[in-house]
């Protein structure tokens, strides 16, 4: 199933700051970086000019299956969010790191 994802932050060329968005599917255990990573198409950019500052908007989509973990990540100058999920009867959930379990 798709699903699409955009950014909630502001992002632009000069206080927030451009930042970093992507999406990954989740695929195991990984020594260095905990979790292996099967990352999303590269997101969609949309901007509007607004005198000396730019704004930016993040879309990207990643199919994902029934059970399969996913991680959702975005940061600005000041903030960073970072969200897990699972496909559950269809739609996606949100939830802990501490619940992600791989065999």
């Amino acid at each position: 199933m798709k699903q699409t994802f955009k950014n909630n932050l502001s992002h632009n060329n000069s206080g927030y700051g451009y930042g970093k968005f992507w999406v990954a599917k989740l695929s195991g255990k990984d020594k260095k970086w905990g979790f292996k990573r099967e990352f999303g198409a590269k997101p969609f950019v949309d901007y509007q000019n607004n005198s000396k500052t730019t704004w930016y908007n993040f879309e990207t989509e990643i199919e994902i299956g029934e059970g399969e973990y996913m991680e959702f990540f975005e940061s600005n100058a000041y903030k960073s969010r970072r969200q897990y999920f699972v496909l559950k009867d269809s739609e996606l959930v949100e939830i802990n790191k501490s619940d992600i379990k791989f065999n």
